[in-house]
């Protein structure tokens, strides 16, 4: 009777949770010490935590730890999982990012449950959203609608909705935010959830202050500021009245927008929030700035211009409090401004230099990951077009070579029989002999080209064929940690693979466009780097490499880094059948001159095999590959001279010497 009694008083308040307002808050804790049922209990839990995320996030994250205790001892998966949850969306809103991400993790881990999955990916994607990771969260919050829309959760899809409307106002796209924050809004007013409403509201109102169309902007904010207060979250209340403010300043409502600075200063000073009072006291400095600026009376001006500055330097010594340096810097940047209006020309000089001494310190310490992300982002969507290109001007090439060979039959028959006939058929002759020469020399890069296919793809192709015949053939031999292994060599290969490929197109391109090297200074350990990591899945061969962490000279870096990854991959071949095998990459400056080493302990071998290094005449055979040809090449382009030593049984030094 005991347990009817409190699944009735549990349920009666969860009816009405989605809106919940003091009276639910109460019966919730009234309905606690009822209640002896365990997965009842962590939910209560679980939902007193999400109502204090408003109000107390240290009682929030009390419930949410007393709902993971008690779930964790019953084995309540989904109970576990809901208080990860709560965790991170507290985490989230303390701003600590790092932590928030941790818990929203343990959620995806502790349950399969797909609609706590959906929002814990869509919450995820929110934090990435801060972080301005956009790839990321689109990723995530796609990966929530995709669920929401198998299992019809619809509140769970207007969330990923809104949230993937985000991304595109914080791109900038506003069309399309708009039209899916108009889905998720929606949704939400379908399922009369306060809340998500206002939120979606708040984010229309965003959209369009940001496209300068303010009176829609200040009804959505309006529309905001209600739904917030029906769900009595004042927090999210404070975020609308203080847009609707600065919405109201730049349409030039002034009135209103003192209005609404005075009720935002009112409702944060209930909260027990600092930050609040300074924005509101700069934005009533600014609006009585313009209000002198506006009018006309002498004594009406000088009263707003004092009021302006009173209004300024309470900003600027809450700013001061608080420790905000890029406000601080606005505040003296309006009070310089007020002070010269007023004719105080020496101490608005002065306020001026102080803001721009501030705004020097913002400046160099803003974040700049989002940059940085969305640059690696436009880097990486580059790189795919010019493989593309690349791809499509060889096959052009190819075409080209057909028909200038068809065009050198024809002018050969005709060049022989009209030879003997005009001063013009000469002229021909020579543009023929020509033609030859270019011909001979397009051969000669196809016959390169062909051992470099088969040098440098043949060994991660073959890699590939042998694990997935193995997979197919034999399954059983593969155990899951050498299926691990294997699937991680493979991977390596593929990477490796593709930065031979990027060699390739560098070389062909340098024969076939007359490419030339771009030269720029190059750290020697960010190309020992980059030759580690290519060389990472080798696992029969130590690879040491000694450099000077500031040593650098000028170079063309993707030349170099081609010639010292086919000279590591020689030396490692050939150290491989010695016991104890070790590769060293060493770079030295002597004399002024900068010089860079690859050693092995391999059998060594005679200088007629390395006869293509010094002699262009040497064509590349079908076992020789890319090899020392583009190496010989290469070094040549970038002024580099080689020398090798090498005995039998004694290894192999290969010393390259650099002018520049």
């Amino acid at each position: 009777m005991k347990v009817l009694l409190s699944l009735i008083l549990f349920f009666s308040f969860v009816a009405f949770s989605q809106n919940p307002g003091e009276k639910s808050f109460d019966s919730m804790l009234k309905v606690l010490p009822k209640i002896n049922d365990g997965v009842l209990k962590v939910n209560l839990y679980n939902e007193l935590s999400y109502f204090y995320k408003k109000k107390n996030t240290e009682n929030a994250e009390h419930y949410a730890l007393k709902a993971l205790a008690l779930a964790q001892k019953i084995d309540y998966n989904d109970g576990v999982a809901i208080a990860y949850s709560r965790l991170g969306a507290i985490y989230f809103k303390k701003l600590n990012l790092a932590k928030a991400l941790y818990y929203f993790d343990k959620t995806l881990k502790s349950t399969s449950n797909k609609n706590i999955i959906s929002k814990a990916l869509a919450s995820k994607g929110d934090v990435y959203i801060t972080k301005s990771n956009y790839t990321k969260a689109l990723d995530l919050n796609n990966q929530s609608l995709k669920i929401c829309e198998e299992t019809g959760d619809e509140q769970g899809a207007a969330l990923a909705l809104s949230n993937i409307g985000k991304i595109y106002y914080n791109l900038l796209q506003y069309n399309r935010a708009i039209a899916l924050f108009e889905k998720a809004l929606k949704i939400n007013l379908q399922k009369d959830v306060f809340i998500e409403t206002g939120n979606t509201y708040y984010w229309l109102g965003n959209t369009y202050a940001n496209l300068k169309q303010y009176e829609k902007a200040e009804n959505y904010y309006i529309k905001a500021i209600d739904y917030s207060e029906k769900a009595h979250a004042s927090f999210n209340k404070t975020l609308a009245l203080g847009e609707l403010t600065e919405v109201y300043f730049n349409d030039q409502k002034y009135d209103q927008a003192l209005n609404a600075a005075k009720q935002l200063q009112e409702l944060e000073n209930q909260l027990g929030f600092g930050a609040s009072n300074s924005f509101c006291m700069g934005i009533s400095g600014k609006i009585y700035l313009r209000k002198a600026q506006e009018t006309n009376d002498k004594i009406q001006k000088k009263t707003y211009f004092t009021t302006a500055l009173k209004y300024a330097n309470e900003s600027l010594v809450t700013d001061k409090a608080l420790g905000n340096t890029k406000e601080i810097a606005e505040d003296y940047q309006l009070i310089s401004e007020i002070q010269a209006l007023m004719g105080n020309f020496s101490l608005a000089l002065a306020s001026y230099k102080t803001a721009i001494i501030f705004k020097d310190s913002v400046f160099n310490s803003d974040n700049r990951e989002t940059i940085r992300n969305l640059e690696d982002q436009r880097t990486i969507e580059l790189r795919n077009k010019e493989i593309k290109i690349s791809r499509l001007t060889l096959k052009s090439k190819e075409k080209q070579k057909w028909y200038l060979l068809f065009g050198i039959g024809l002018l050969g028959i005709i060049g022989s029989l009209l030879f003997y006939q005009s001063l013009a058929r000469k002229k021909n002759n020579r543009k023929l002999n020509l033609m030859n020469v270019n011909l001979n020399e397009a051969n000669n890069v196809k016959t390169r080209l062909l051992g470099i296919l088969n040098h440098d793809l043949r060994s991660p192709v073959n890699s590939f064929i042998h694990f997935i015949q193995l997979q197919k053939e034999s399954p059983e031999l593969l155990d899951k940690a050498t299926k691990t292994r294997i699937e991680d060599a493979t991977i390596a290969s593929a990477k490796n693979l593709l930065n031979s490929m990027e060699d390739i197109l560098l070389w062909t391109k340098d024969h076939m466009e007359n490419f030339e090297p771009q030269f720029k200074n190059v750290f020697l350990s960010v190309l020992f780097k980059d030759t580690k990591n290519h060389f990472s899945a080798e696992e029969n061969v130590k690879i040491l490499f000694e450099c000077l962490d500031d040593m650098s000279f000028s170079t063309d870096d993707n030349y170099l880094k081609a010639i010292l990854r086919n000279l590591t991959a020689n030396a490692i071949n050939a150290a491989k059948e010695t016991p104890n095998p070790i590769v060293i990459l060493k770079a030295w400056r002597e004399n002024n001159e900068n010089y860079i080493s690859v050693s092995d302990n391999g059998k060594g071998a005679s200088e007629q095999r390395f006869r293509s290094l010094y002699d262009d005449k040497q064509i590349a055979g079908v076992q020789s590959g890319l090899g020392l040809h583009l190496i010989r090449d290469l070094a040549k382009a970038i002024g580099c001279v080689i020398a090798v030593k090498s005995k039998p049984n004694n290894g192999t030094t290969f010393v390259l010497q650099f002018n520049r």
